[in-house]
């Protein structure tokens, strides 16, 4: 049984890409011992049987944002060294160093690369103007070297894909899991509460703002916004609450899966809506798909590569995403055409049951590991 490592220091042991979809796959036929290593304080535990994953935690990481990669790559190194792992499969940037050192110690390495991390760093605010392009160019240039030496490389968008060889690399897309947000409809679309949700990661480049601002331009007192997961910053929900469309907002926290499908059954449509950065523009937004999944329209950027999909299912309404009142607009048509508005939503549920889904996916990813475990025999 070959022994698998999932490494990151960013990402909670929660996430839904690394451990519902990836390590849940892997876990069907008890062909592998895995197990999970993040960086978050909340100790070490062994899951249950069925899950089949063990979770090491490397603690707290201390200081700044470069401490805190210094001492992730440090103590995963370290981690390596001792353990050993067969496969070592991290999912950050930051961990890079750790799979040239992984491969040094004789582990297969499998990159996941979630995001395009150099025009991510293009688009931070916090970076520094003077260092930004020097950044991109070091992130790029340490992910070609890297592509160099990994055994797989698993980027979750086809776009990501282009900048790695072609023979290495396996797109396995951060599709839903087709059963996980469906529940039955006991209310017709028409019966719902009037309300429009999202759900993630609440910050300005995500349109906070602008979604607060488009709630409160409809006149309707029962209308709401529901937002759900952590602010970005303090400052970000000072500024929200001091808006008007904030009385007409319902903000709930971070939530549990199980929440974020009954959230999902209650409302209107799903707000995907994120300004113009380059990173977003060629994303595929996971939550675009969870709507589509959970049978709501979606409200979205008008982004050529979202418009594509969107309009080719016809399961939503695209707006610009730095306008409120094109937001309201849309959020109006929703409600005043609540029957069309359930076909957008059925229409959606079914292209996530013939093309979107999870399924697909997982088949690439455990071929993959099929392949790379058997290179690794044969080598032994």
């Amino acid at each position: 049984m070959a022994k698998v490592f999932h490494l990151t220091t960013v990402h909670p042991r929660s996430d839904i890409r690394i451990r519902v979809k990836e390590l849940g796959s892997l876990a069907k036929g008890n062909l592998h011992e895995l197990t999970l290593v993040v960086a978050d304080g909340q100790g070490t535990a062994n899951l249950s049987q069925e899950e089949q994953l063990k979770i090491v935690d490397l603690g707290v990481l201390p200081g700044n944002r470069i401490r805190r990669a210094l001492a992730g790559i440090w103590r995963a190194s370290a981690l390596i060294r001792r353990e050993r792992p067969d496969l070592v499969h991290f999912h950050d940037p930051e961990l890079i160093p750790v799979g040239f050192w992984a491969k040094a110690m004789g582990s297969t390495v499998v990159y996941d690369i979630h995001e395009d991390a150099p025009q991510l760093a293009h688009s931070r605010a916090w970076v520094p103007a003077a260092i930004r392009y020097p950044l991109v160019w070091f992130i790029a240039s340490t992910e070609w070297l890297l592509a160099r030496f990994a055994d797989g490389l698993v980027p979750a968008t086809p776009h990501i894909a282009r900048r790695f060889p072609r023979h290495k690399t396996v797109v396995v897309q951060n599709f839903p899991l087709i059963s996980e947000l469906r529940t039955p409809q006991e209310r017709t679309h028409s019966e719902r509460d009037e309300c429009f949700v999202y759900i993630g990661v609440i910050s300005a480049a995500r349109c906070a703002v602008e979604m607060t601002r488009a709630i409160s331009l409809l006149r309707r007192d029962e209308v709401r916004l529901e937002l759900a997961g952590m602010f970005e910053s303090a400052e970000l929900r000072a500024d929200l609450e001091s808006e008007c469309g904030w009385r007409k907002t319902e903000y709930h926290g971070t939530i549990s899966r199980p929440q974020v499908a009954h959230a999902l059954s209650r409302a209107r449509a799903g707000l995907v809506i994120f300004k113009p950065a380059p990173n977003h523009m060629r994303a595929q937004p996971n939550k675009m798909f969870e709507y589509m999944s959970a049978g709501l329209p979606v409200i979205a950027s008008d982004f050529p590569l979202w418009k594509e999909i969107i309009s080719e299912n016809e399961c939503g309404v695209l707006v610009d995403p730095e306008n409120p009142e094109d937001i309201a607009e849309a959020m109006r048509w929703i409600l005043n055409n609540p029957e069309e508005a359930e076909a957008m939503g059925l229409r959606g549920q079914k292209s996530i049951s013939e093309t979107y889904n999870w399924s697909v996916e997982e088949g690439k990813l455990t071929t993959l590991y099929d392949q790379l475990l058997a290179i690794r025999g044969s080598n032994l």
